[in-house]
């Protein structure tokens, strides 16, 4: 159910998603494992937080 809900809540902000997409292929086309390590952490961070909202909210 949490994943559900995490996807749900990115889903409702399409600027967050669209952030999240940006951020899943920039690291995937990244040449510096730095770079890519720090953009994949923003990814989990946001999505983390995302699926930490109240689900009635």
């Amino acid at each position: 159910m949490q994943l559900w809900w995490t996807q749900y809540a990115i889903a409702r902000d399409p600027g967050l998603e669209a952030h999240l997409h940006d951020l899943e292929a920039r690291a995937a086309t990244s040449e510096e494992a730095e770079e890519s390590a720090r953009l994949l952490a923003e990814y989990s961070r946001l999505r983390r937080a995302a699926g930490a909202v109240d689900p009635g909210l």
